[in-house]
């Protein structure tokens, strides 16, 4: 059987390398830098099993979440957490004080796309500043210490070769096609499922995609109203500079919980800046401390969410924060979608989406098999894959003097505030 290394122990690098193993032509060893999975984004952020309406301007990206909806609710259904009521609401102003840049017609039409959907009370359910607003069927998915056990279980159960503390530096083609890790280790495939953070061997993506590097925080809460017993919830306000509030299940199954906990992101203030580098988001990154978001930064998340949803302020007690480095395609229609090619013998999985892992898994597959192929200057990719099919939005860079979320600098902006006040 062939040998694959995949790099990086996120979402999309722990599944596929499952899925590889599991199809019982590989062996699948793991690699993760950090000393354990799940430490990046994939483990630390909320994250939902997204039903569409989030990327409202973006078709790609909500046909792309709702093909693989079941497909993950079915695989993962032991990592899923129940929701009470899962609602999106249509804002008026955002915090810039602009409108939606979706009408509401646009928005109830997104959201009819969706399982159990169906039209809300605003005043019934004590929102406020909200033109509209909808209930979907759209869970979320356990994080951290959940997430890590149940996944090495899994990875356990299918004899993939997990290495952790293990930072992958030099990848280099050796005789008959073969790469060779750090000078040790031989393979006749690698997967990069670093984000596109790392072992990127040029500047030009296929199709001279553009992508940003976005440090980006979040804010912990605990539910002093509900109990852990009583099912989760999530309140979504689109589509603009709006907040956002989810759950973040971590706890892991015999320990003792009293309290929910919750995750709340904001459209303008959880993304610190937009950068063309990793290396310069990190140096922002490690700018943030305690002082900077709880004067500066929560104060304005709290602002925020308590004008469109009074009861927040006495429900939930703050706990912390969080940070990470996101990787984001820059596009106009804000696409999310999970996009993958090969270049040079590495296959690159750049994420988008949770329920996109089926569609990198599926399309790492037929690039290691090289079945229905395309090529596009030095690269390859699979023919009616994501890349293939969304390549109209892909390609599509924002306009010039139009908000989009891969242009933000919000460090930068409230510390030119601060100096000025």
């Amino acid at each position: 059987m062939k040998t694959i290394a995949v790099i990086g122990g996120g979402w999309y690098g722990c599944h596929i390398a499952l899925s590889l193993k599991q199809k019982g032509q590989y062996y699948v060893t793991l690699y993760e830098a950090q000393s354990d999975i799940f430490h990046g984004c994939s483990g630390k952020f909320g994250i939902r099993l997204h039903a569409g309406p989030h990327y409202p301007r973006s078709k790609k990206t909500r046909e792309s979440c709702q093909n693989h909806f079941y497909n993950f609710h079915d695989t993962y259904s032991d990592l899923l957490i129940k929701h009470e009521y899962s609602v999106y609401g249509l804002g008026i102003e955002d915090v810039d004080e602009c409108p939606s840049k979706v009408t509401e017609s646009q928005f109830k039409l997104v959201c009819k796309e969706c399982d159990q959907y169906q039209e809300i009370d605003i005043k019934e359910w004590n929102y406020q500043h909200l033109i509209s607003a909808f209930t979907v069927y759209e869970p979320s998915i356990a994080v951290g210490k959940r997430l890590r056990e149940k996944f090495k279980k899994y990875l356990k159960q299918a004899d993939v070769n997990l290495i952790c503390n293990y930072k992958v530096q030099k990848i280099e083609k050796i005789n008959n096609n073969k790469l060779q890790i750090n000078t040790e280790h031989i393979f006749d495939h690698v997967i990069n499922c670093t984000y596109y953070q790392d072992l990127t061997i040029d500047s030009i993506l296929p199709f001279n995609i553009e992508v940003v590097y976005q440090p980006s925080l979040a804010l912990y809460y605990e539910d002093n109203e509900k109990s852990y017993k009583d099912d989760a919830f999530s309140f979504i306000i689109m589509d603009g500079w709006f907040p956002c509030i989810m759950p973040h299940d971590d706890h892991i199954e015999g320990e003792e919980i009293t309290k929910r906990k919750y995750i709340m992101t904001h459209g303008k203030y959880t993304i610190m800046g937009s950068f063309e580098t990793y290396d310069e988001a990190v140096d922002c990154k490690n700018k943030l401390n305690d002082s900077f978001v709880e004067k500066t930064i929560k104060p304005l998340f709290e602002k925020d969410m308590n004008k469109y949803w009074p009861t927040f302020k006495n429900r939930f007690k703050y706990l912390g924060w969080i940070s990470t480095i996101a990787t984001k395609v820059k596009t106009e229609k804000e696409f999310r979608s999970a996009l993958t090619w090969e270049k040079d013998g590495m296959i690159y999985v750049l994420s988008g989406k949770i329920n996109n892992i089926f569609d990198a898994e599926q399309e790492v597959f037929s690039l290691l098999k090289l079945e229905n192929i395309l090529k596009w200057g030095g690269y390859n990719y699979v023919k009616d894959g994501e890349l293939d099919r969304s390549i109209n939005e892909v390609t599509e860079k924002p306009q010039h003097n139009v908000r989009n979320t891969s242009e933000l600098q919000v460090y930068n902006e409230l510390c030119s505030q601060h100096k000025h006040n």
